[in-house]
This record gives structure tokens, sequence and C-alpha cells, in this order.
């Protein structure tokens, strides 16, 4: 059996052919026009957008993507590959303002375009899958790194954005000293992961991806500007945006001891070897 791969040119997509097609099991990229894959190969489901940013320019593209599209190939997921399972790549921005650190169990109160329409996607599939007597997994990724993303931006994948302006020796602007967390995955153990879970993972249920520890941003930053020999001080700091505080938490940290069961862990978990993996 094979794996039919829908998003398959993204990010973190195309690292997991590039890592495993030809040396696992076949992997089909289905077109982008494309809603269904072929018949009874699994489904690996990655297409969406990727920050809550669009509500300033596109409102509708979320929901077109992340929803839209999803519930076409759902649709002949039923209808024609229904002995499959429906592995959904999600994000830990579905979690929102709660508890930490968050477990698979969490309630979930997301923030912004981006981060509603995920977890309203989760909950689709979850419906539709109960509905229809199908099998389903739902990955929420933490913040995957490497040197091979190119849609890095203020917007999508800060540490990697600003880590790049240090290279060409810019001063770069940081919110609130950098004093907050987050879960950091190298993209070589995020696609590793995914594919533990795609091989292992039990069916109907949602598994945590990131490192078994959180990160200081500023720890970060500091690391990299050590490891690029600057000299001094390349901070701004400065407040945080209204809108940035309103849609994204301040502190992040992830349980992932559900993963680890499956005998999953992570190659690269302290802040230098993260850093290397984008450097």
């Amino acid at each position: 059996m094979g794996l039919n791969l829908f998003g398959g040119t993204g990010f973190v997509g195309s690292e997991f052919y590039k890592t495993y097609h030809g040396y696992t099991y076949p992997i089909t990229i289905i077109p982008r026009y494309s809603r269904k894959g072929n018949v009874d190969d699994d489904m690996l489901y990655m297409i969406s957008t990727t920050h809550n940013y669009h509500v300033f320019d596109d409102p509708t593209l979320d929901v077109e993507t992340n929803l839209k599209v999803l519930t076409e190939v759902l649709r002949n997921w039923q209808k024609f590959n229904h002995k499959a399972t429906f592995n959904f790549v999600s994000s830990w921005f579905v979690y929102g303002d709660v508890p930490m650190p968050v477990t698979e169990e969490s309630y979930c109160d997301p923030r912004g375009f981006y981060s509603i329409t995920k977890r309203a996607a989760e909950q689709l599939i979850i419906s539709f899958a109960q509905t229809h007597s199908l099998n389903y997994r739902i990955m929420r990724l933490g913040n995957v790194l490497g040197r091979n993303d190119k849609s890095v931006s203020a917007k999508k994948n800060a540490l990697q954005y600003l880590i790049n302006k240090m290279k060409e020796g810019e001063k770069i602007d940081v919110y609130d000293s950098g004093l907050f967390r987050r879960n950091y995955i190298a993209a070589t153990d995020c696609v590793r992961a995914i594919r533990t879970i795609v091989d292992k993972g039990a069916y109907n249920t949602i598994y945590n991806i990131g490192t078994s520890r959180s990160y200081v941003f500023i720890d970060m930053l500091d690391t990299a500007a050590e490891k690029l020999g600057i000299p001094e001080n390349p901070y701004n700091f400065i407040p945080q945006k209204d809108f940035h505080r309103a849609v994204q938490v301040k502190d992040f940290t992830m349980d992932t001891s559900k993963l680890h069961r499956l005998g999953f862990h992570a190659e690269l978990e302290s802040e230098e070897e993260l850093i290397d993996s984008i450097l």
C-alpha cells in the first residue's frame, strides 16, 4: 500500500516526500487541482494556509483553502477510497490561550482565521469519519525549522525570519524582550515523527508533534548570534503589536508523551542543534 500526499510541494510535504519516497512505500504527490488519490492508498493531507494575516488582504482564503478544499477531498475519500486512513497535518495554533503544557486532550480556543479554520478542519474530519465509519489521525505540529523552508516571513516562522535578517547584518525587532516560549522541532525530526504516526499511530486519535521541551525565544536568537559571530547586541526590543496579541499566545509548551510512546524521540533537541539545522 502506498500513500497519497496532498500538499506535497510545501515545506514539510516536500521534506517528507524527499525523505521517504522510494525508501519505504510509494508516495504519490496529488496535483493541486485534484481532490482524490489512488484507490485504497492511505492519505497524508497537508493542504493549508500558514498564518493568521490573510484577514487583512483576503478574509476568504483560509476558509476556501482549509475548509472548502478539505470537504471536497473528504467526499472523495468516502466515495472512492473508504478503506484508506486519513492522516491530517494540523497545527499547535488550534490550542489558543489555554493552560500549558497542552496535551492532545486539552480544550482548544483558537484565535485568528488560520487557527480557527485549522481547528474547524479537525472537527470536520472527526465528524465525517464517525458518520461514515472511516479511520483518521490528526497531527498537531509545533514550530518546524529547516533551511529548505522558502516561505519564511515575519508572519510565518518568525525565528527563522529574524535569524536570516541577522545573517544579512540587520538589527532585528523582537517582541517583549524575547521572553516567551515556543516548541521547535527540526524538519528532519518532524517528518520522521509524521512517518512514525502514519505507520504506528492509533486510529481516530490526535498526536502532538514537537520536541520534549520548550525554548525561550531570546535564547534561540542569542545562540544564533553567537554562531554567526555577531559581536554586539543585534536587537531592538519593541512592544507586541495589538493584532499579534489578539491571535497569538505568549507562551506555548507541549506535552509529546503520546508520540514518545510510539518510540519516537527527536534527534535534534538542544538550541545549538536546532539553530544549526537552519543556518
